[in-house]
């Protein structure tokens, strides 16, 4: 299985755009393909669950049938940054690792998409860096 992880320098350059692409080739080549945005920062409501638009648009696009949570595992939203520095949130590497684990089973490609640029999410231990980590095993 490959996986590849989509970032870069500046929010909004086309990485959804460029994932979904990717994503619909290799389906059109009859290849398997997950999805997910390890790190988000912009979200609304969606099902109960506080979804990025760009993880909207691909699980459509992509007919993925993974849950928001496997899709979009960490948004840093207000109330999450507030748990965070407070010390009461869950561990966002293992809350990553596990939806990489289930985003990857069966399938050819997986495609993890940046969140606005390479450092969003350092503060809490999830620059871009640190989510490559657990895809590279």
């Amino acid at each position: 299985m490959a996986t590849l992880f989509v970032i870069s320098t500046q929010p909004r350059s086309g990485k959804t755009a460029f994932c979904a692409s990717l994503g619909s080739r290799f389906l059109s080549e009859g290849l398997k393909v997950g999805y997910v945005k390890p790190v988000a920062t912009e979200a609304r409501a969606v099902e109960g669950w506080t979804v990025d638009e760009d993880v909207v648009f691909m699980k459509d696009t992509l007919d993925l049938a993974q849950t928001w949570d496997v899709l979009s595992p960490v948004t840093l939203t207000e109330q999450q940054m507030e748990l965070i520095l407070q010390g009461k949130g869950d561990s966002l590497q293992e809350r990553l690792k596990a939806a990489i684990n289930v985003a990857e089973k069966g399938r050819d490609v997986l495609i993890l998409e940046g969140a606005g640029a390479p450092w969003v999410g350092s503060m809490v231990g999830l620059s871009a860096r640190r989510v490559a980590e657990p895809a590279r095993r």
